[in-house]
């Protein structure tokens, strides 16, 4: 039957929240960052900040990134040949915007990028000729654990 028996493992979704600003948190997923940090990481112009996310010990883990301004996230599995996941002058039809009122959380599943344990999530801007570049406030590992 489809009914659980009491033996079943009971999962529940989990999340691990790093914050990416001045405090330092999100330092060790770090590889490249050219650009700037106060209450969150900036990157204007052509800076661009790279994190290496290990997923490796997850259950169907997603990366939730928490970002705003003029954002570009793309992935990949080496740190290089990069997939465009999120490009916020796509996603408004052009627009442009100065400040931060646009902060929204884009999911990164890797299997939709045919990514295994190990992504590397690059945030940059998507006009690098203006100002107001992506900035991100934190990410998250969400995954499944099971509960005995």
């Amino acid at each position: 039957t489809d009914q659980p028996r009491e033996d079943d493992p009971v999962q529940r979704y989990r999340e691990m929240l790093v914050t990416a600003d001045s405090n330092g948190q999100d330092e060790e997923y770090i590889v490249r960052n050219s650009g700037l940090v106060y209450d969150r990481r900036y990157c204007d112009g052509n800076a661009e900040l790279v994190y290496r996310i290990d997923l490796s010990e997850y259950d169907d883990p997603v990366v939730v990134l928490n970002v705003a301004s003029n954002y570009l996230i793309s992935v990949s599995d080496h740190d290089g040949g990069w997939t465009e996941a999120y490009n916020y002058k796509t996603l408004s039809g052009g627009k442009w915007i100065e400040g931060i009122s646009n902060r929204t959380a884009h999911t990164i599943r890797p299997s939709d990028y045919g990514l295994d344990d190990v992504e590397y999530v690059k945030l940059s801007s998507c006009d690098p000729s203006k100002g107001w570049g992506g900035c991100i406030y934190s990410f998250s590992i969400r995954y499944l654990e099971t509960i005995a």
